[in-house]
């Protein structure tokens, strides 16, 4: 959306949507009328779960990955993975944003590994990242990169289906 509203030629033009906004602005008003005031989107926070998660890119060595840990009831549960060629692939098609779509898909990952082992549905999560730019596409939804979009209505679609109240916080 922010590709189309930058190209504008004075704030008083027409704005022609591309089929990508149009796709994101379906997304949104497809969640959106669920709240209906049935789900508050404002409410007090009581944070039930912290997860932290980081990605670390492909090398010489390895083609990297994610990881990230959950204290739950004193037990510390862990998860890992590799990135996938097809993921090292697109990641490198966008040298300027890999380390932020790494770093967001490190955190849906995350989320999906621990759904069931921290019971996740129904709480309060805040996710900890080590990337300022991560944390800002989740908390604002804004950016010019396509591949983070995705991600991160990614990881909101996904905490929307499993009942989940996402925070994000940087920790540098």
């Amino acid at each position: 959306m922010d590709r189309d509203i930058a190209s504008r030629q004075s704030w008083n033009a027409h704005v022609p949507l591309s089929a990508a906004t149009r796709a994101e602005m379906a997304w949104w008003r497809e969640r959106f009328d669920t709240f209906n005031g049935t789900r508050p989107i404002w409410r007090p926070t009581l944070i039930q779960r912290i997860i932290h998660a980081d990605a670390a890119g492909p090398s010489i060595d390895s083609v990297g990955g994610w990881g990230a840990w959950v204290d739950v009831g004193g037990r510390r549960l862990t998860a890992q993975g590799r990135w996938t060629a097809r993921e090292v692939a697109a990641f490198a098609g966008f040298a300027s944003t890999s380390s932020t779509a790494m770093e967001l898909m490190a955190g849906l990952y995350a989320l999906q590994s621990f759904q069931q082992s921290a019971q996740l549905p129904g709480t309060t999560v805040m996710l900890v990242t080590d990337s300022r730019n991560a944390c800002s596409v989740l908390q604002h939804g804004r950016t010019k990169m396509d591949q983070c979009v995705v991600a991160a209505r990614d990881i909101h679609a996904y905490c929307f289906d499993h009942n989940i109240r996402l925070l994000v916080e940087w920790v540098p």
